[in-house]
C-alpha cells in the first residue's frame, strides 16, 4: 500500500526560488503491515533529476513503454523474494533536486 500526504517545509518558506513550502509525500508500507505491531526499517527512495516522486510511484505510459507502478515492483520484493520487508519513504524535491529538511507533517 502507498500513502501518499503532503507535509509542510517550514524551512522553505519563502525560498529565493519561489519553491512551494508544502510537498508530496508517498510511503509504501510492506503488506501485513496494518496487521502487525512490530517495527520496520526505512528505505528513502529519491527520484532522479527532471521527475518527481509522483512519477516515480505511478510511471507515465507513453504507448511504447510501461513501467509498473512501484507499489507493484515492491509487493513481490518482499513478499515472493524473501526480501525482509520495509518502508519506503519517496519525498518530492525542489526544482533543482534538493529533498529539503525541516519538514512537519501535515
Amino acid at each position: 500500500m502507498i500513502i501518499h500526504t503532503r507535509i509542510e517545509g517550514s524551512h522553505l518558506a519563502g525560498n529565493l526560488l519561489g519553491d512551494p513550502s508544502e510537498r508530496d509525500l508517498f510511503v509504501y508500507v510492506p503488506p501485513g503491515y496494518e496487521e502487525s505491531d512490530r517495527r520496520y526499517p526505512a528505505a528513502y527512495l529519491l527520484h532522479a533529476y527532471g521527475t518527481t516522486a509522483e512519477q516515480v510511484v505511478t510511471p507515465a505510459s507513453d504507448g511504447q513503454r510501461w513501467s509498473p507502478p512501484l507499489e507493484d515492483v515492491l509487493d513481490p520484493v518482499f513478499g515472493r523474494m524473501g526480501v525482509a520487508p520495509m518502508i519506503v519513504v519517496i519525498p518530492t524535491a525542489g526544482r533543482v533536486g534538493g529533498v529539503a529538511s525541516g519538514w512537519t507533517r501535515r
